[in-house]
């Protein structure tokens, strides 16, 4: 038998129990004689404490012939009471203790033997007494609820008492029933004393303070002249030449003040309101939530007003009255010392006639007592001229209605009755209003409503009591009797099977699945019919988006739940034509159009058809500007005809380096049609090419709109746009492994912020600094981030959803413990914002990328859009406009360059060296001849870079370069270059001192054919 320690029936702590024999209890038969003896007990008594597990063990019996028997145990407590186990263990909760019986029948004799368990317990009571509201003198108030909770299940003993707080004296109140009627202002406690059955005693109080109940408080109605000329109260201008003045009446109000001053954008304005330490006090001991100013503009307009807290609050902030006020008319300026979060909650801004919540958001300044010694109300009003007068008719210190609701039920389904609880410690008139959508809802039987279908029902409390400001708004959400709930499915690939998720049913009013509810699918792709369908796994033929559609039917009522995912081919879509708002940003030559169409498309049910006159073009203009590192722009494209168009893509003027920069337009792509036959088309975006857009003109000024140009008249089709935007999404990335260091979080795909797509990396800090990673692979699987060849950054978008904060990105190749990549402290800012940072070394792959912190966070960063950066160099060699490279130096090295269109990287051409196939062939790239200029090198170059072709699946060579002659590979010598099929990026470093380069040469290691070259960059 063992006790198990800790919580519940969990932690284990062995503790050993045992007996002698059995006694015989009952019956005298012929088995009356047999001795019975029970193996591994030796006590008959165990102690535990409250809260451990009591493990129940099955001993050993056997009687005087060594036959074995199975004893029957029962728990009873100390009243006798029979107590139920758990998996052989019983969980102590009584501290009068147990008994435990263990029982043999043999014929019709019983024998039985009994453990008592004593129970201790050390833990105190734990008491939690709920935030006290302010009190207010000669009105019933009740007390805070107060809650005991003991981790046994014995009655607790609790006494409660209320102090009134006089310094170091306390004088006990009376309480009844839990409220009390408070009748002076000041300090009182609320003690509470909690004893358990163990005699372990725990303490806890909380204080609250009583005001005296008031609306508003008139500083200064100008009901005469004296009040607006005495020495120290009056009302003035503190502007250069102020004048002022009274009026008996103006504009409907009796008894005004007035001023204005000289030429300044802000004129300021104070009521001087007390000389006195004690006065001042009087003011301030309410604990006035607001002051408001009734003034009149004499000028048309709109206006703010902004009271700058200069000897009366703190002394540096401001509290503005958000809203605009107009000219020539009364109106009420609230300045309010409400928080941020308070005025999230209910807000008290607002003008004229209706002095309540408007969904406005105060400032903080009034974080004190809005009143102090030798203290003013100061007041600025902005945009005022000259002459303008400014009537005051009353300042008025005021309450907060402090309106609010309470009482709805937590869990609310369509048709029940909703009631709630309008809570009005001020006792202020109000009304209160229930809304659908913005429609009303009819109350019933009070405060009540029937929520007739789902959705958001608004509960607005109005206050009506002139002096007092506040209202408050509840959201209820009525959700409907049953919901589904599916997992979401991955986006994926044509022809991948994908195995639906089961969907679940839920009771909303219990809270319950109902189990094996009967659910019909379907299956809708793109804007075609749903279809019914029986199987849950689907193998995608078609590119698209899929609907997945649950039904669940109850009580003649269908319940929906929806799931999509996109199949692609292989990436997913800029646009495919299906919205028709896509078409109102079109404009067009005469003759030309572009419409949507039904007549040809891709994919879905819709194209769009482009038909141009000769030498005219048509134009679609995006209603938001693509900002995106655009790094290809890939579409499908049906030609009537054979004949050619021109695709040009515009960007929006931007701002570069701090000057301004002129729009680049109509970047010309060429594209070739096949008539009657739908034809997949790339266009690259260039790195950085001085008349071409790039991706960084685009990420800047944004792509603004695709035009369309034509020679001859063509009419042709467009579907299924794409933007290949990043090097890493998570469009389609399973959760990101952990299996790493288990030391260290990792990140999740989510959806909540989110760059491009539909899902991002979540990093969440919670309440702890350290290290947060995307672990893309353990050590044993193979999977990686392919990084390109030539890449010397990596850029991001991190969202931060809190305050900026130092962190460290961090990148790894192989290990995290390595951090070879980069690993460079930023500040993060608010927001979405884009990172750049230097790669370190430039790896074929890469498996996790960081983000450290070394303060206590508790925000979530989210990361979206990775990209590796290729050296963005222009190219200073592109063969473009470059004659056959010269062989005049030697006869003997004929496989010179030669300038060819059979390959190219960046134009149309590449210099193509034509080997044989045998190994330790040289060629080479002589520039000049002796009469022509060499490869100027600028000033600070560090690296050459180039861009290499082969058709081999791999190949090897060595690469040199010479700045004066073929002989001397002093820029430099025999670089292993280890290619792949394809385009692949290569760098030398250049050698100190080198100014000019004269001669590339490439000497072949196991034999090739041919292997061209391009775009060479010159690399400071």
């Amino acid at each position: 038998m063992k006790i198990k320690r800790g919580k519940g029936l969990l932690a284990v702590a062995a503790v050993c129990a045992a007996f002698g024999l059995f006694a015989s209890c009952g019956g005298n038969g012929e088995d009356g004689d047999k001795t019975i003896t029970l193996v591994n007990f030796d006590d008959s008594s165990v102690t535990a404490k409250v809260g451990d597990a009591y493990e129940l063990k099955n001993p050993a019996v056997k009687d005087s012939d060594g036959k074995e028997y199975t004893p029957e145990v029962v728990v009873k407590d100390a009243a006798g009471n029979v107590i139920p186990t758990i998996g052989g263990n019983v969980e102590i909760r009584n501290v009068n203790g147990y008994v435990i019986e263990y029982t043999i029948k043999i014929g019709n004799q019983t024998y039985m033997k009994k453990i008592t368990l004593t129970v201790t317990d050390d833990e105190k009571p734990v008491i939690n007494i709920a935030s006290p509201e302010a009190a207010y003198v000669n009105a019933e108030y009740a007390l805070p609820a107060v809650t005991v909770r003991d981790n046994a299940e014995n009655p607790v003993s609790t006494e409660k008492k209320l102090y009134f707080v006089n310094g170091e004296t306390k004088t006990e109140m009376t309480a009844e029933n839990g409220k009390f009627t408070p009748t002076q202002k000041g300090t009182y406690e609320y003690y509470v004393k909690a004893t358990d059955a163990a005699g372990n005693v725990a303490e806890k109080s909380v204080t609250f303070s009583a005001v005296t109940k008031l609306g508003h408080f008139v500083l200064a109605d100008f009901s005469d002249n004296a009040d607006n000329a005495t020495t120290h109260k009056r009302f003035d201008a503190e502007t250069v030449n102020a004048e002022v003045g009274w009026e008996e009446s103006f504009e409907g109000a009796s008894g005004v003040a007035w001023t204005k001053g000289g030429a300044q954008v802000w004129k300021n304005f104070s009521y001087r309101f007390g000389t006195t330490a004690a006065e001042m006090a009087a003011y301030a001991e309410e604990g006035w939530d607001y002051y408001s100013i009734r003034l009149y503009i004499d000028q048309e307009g709109l206006f703010r007003v902004l009271s700058w807290n200069v000897d009366y609050v703190n002394a540096n902030g401001a509290d503005t009255n958000v809203s605009p006020i107009a000219g020539k008319q009364w109106v009420t300026v609230y300045m309010s010392k409400a928080t941020i979060e308070d005025a999230t909650k209910q807000t008290y801004w607002q003008n004229v006639d209706e002095p309540y919540g408007n969904g406005e958001t105060g400032l903080n300044a009034f974080n004190t007592a809005p009143l102090r010694e030798n203290g003013s109300i100061l007041f600025w009003i902005n945009n005022l001229l000259d002459d303008t007068k400014v009537y005051v008719d009353e300042i008025k210190l005021e309450k907060g209605a402090n309106l609010s609701v309470s009482g709805v039920a937590e869990r609310v389904v369509v048709g029940e009755t909703v009631s709630f609880t309008v809570n009005n410690p001020n006792n202020v008139e109000y009304d209160t209003q229930v809304t659908l959508n913005g429609n009303a809802v009819e109350l019933v039987n009070g405060p009540s409503f029937v929520a007739a279908e789902a959705g958001v029902y608004k509960i607005k409390v109005t206050n009506k009591s002139a002096g007092y400001v506040g209202a408050c708004e509840y959201p209820v959400e009525v959700l409907p009797k049953f919901t589904l709930s599916a997992a979401d499915i991955q986006n994926t690939t044509l022809n991948t099977e994908i195995t639906l998720p089961k969907a679940t049913v839920k009771n909303e009013k219990t809270n319950a699945e109902i189990e094996n509810a009967a659910i019909d699918l379907y299956l809708q792709i793109d804007n075609a019919d749903p279809a019914a369908i029986s199987a849950y796994v689907i193998i995608p033929a078609k590119v698209g988006k899929y609907t997945i559609i649950y039904r669940y039917t109850a009580d003649g009522e269908v319940y929906e739940l929806q799931k999509s995912f996109v199949v692609t081919d292989p990436n997913r879509y800029f646009t495919s034509f299906e919205n028709e708002e896509f078409f109102s940003g079109v404009t067009a030559d005469e003759d030309c159009s572009i419409t949507r169409s039904n007549e040809h498309k891709a994919s879905g049910a819709y194209s769009a058809k482009v038909a141009l006159a000769a030498n005219k073009q048509a134009r679609i203009g995006f209603a938001e500007p693509v900002k995106q590192r655009v790094l290809q722009i890939c579409f499908k494209v049906y030609g009537t005809s054979d004949t050619n168009f021109q695709f040009r893509i515009s960007t929006g003027a931007y701002n570069l380096n701090g000057a301004d920069v002129a729009a680049k337009t109509d970047e010309i792509h060429d594209v070739a049609l096949t008539a009657n036959q739908w034809v997949y088309k790339t266009i690259d975006i260039p790195a950085n090419a001085a008349t071409k857009i790039s991706a960084q003109d685009i990420l800047n000024g944004g792509i603004t709109s695709f035009g369309f140009y034509a020679q001859n008249a063509v009419t042709f089709y467009l579907d299924d746009i794409e933007f290949i935007t990043s090097d890493i999404s998570f469009e389609w990335d399973d959760q990101h492994s952990a299996a790493w260091d288990a030391a260290h979080p990792w990140t999740t795909k989510n959806s909540e912020f989110v760059h491009s797509g539909e899902y991002s990396a979540k990093f969440a800090y919670e309440n702890a600094g350290g290290m947060i990673a995307i672990y893309h692979a353990p050590p044993a699987a193979t999977a990686a981030y392919p990084v390109p060849a030539g890449a010397k950054k990596i850029g991001l978008w991190l969202y931060n959803d809190g305050a900026a904060v130092p962190l460290s990105f961090s990148c790894a190749s192989a290990s995290y413990g390595s951090l070879d990549v980069c690993n460079i402290s930023f500040t993060a800012e608010s927001g979405w914002k884009y990172y750049e940072f230097d790669m370190a070394t430039s790896p074929e792959s890469v498996v996790m990328f960081a983000l450290w912190s070394g303060n206590v966070l508790s925000q979530s960063f989210y990361m979206d859009d990775i990209d590796f950066i290729v050296a963005e160099a222009s190219a200073d060699i592109t063969f473009e406009d470059d004659a056959d490279h010269s062989s005049e130096w030697k006869d003997a090295f004929p496989l010179n360059a030669i300038k060819s269109n059979e390959q190219s990287h960046d134009g149309s051409y590449s210099a193509k060296f034509a080997f044989t196939g045998a190994a330790g062939e040289l060629g080479t790239i002589l520039h000049a001849a002796p009469a022509r200029d060499p490869w100027i090198l600028p000033q600070g170059c560090k690296k050459v870079g180039v861009w290499l072709y082969t058709d081999k699946e791999s190949d090897s060579l060595l690469f040199s370069a010479a700045s004066s002659s073929f002989g001397a590979y002093d820029v430099f010598s025999n670089v292993t270059v280890n290619l792949k099929q394809g385009w692949n990026y290569v760098e030398a470093d250049v050698a100190d001192g080198i100014t000019q380069i004269v001669q590339f040469s490439l000497y072949t290691i196991g034999g090739t054919s041919a292997v061209y070259m391009d775009s060479i960059s010159f690399i400071k």
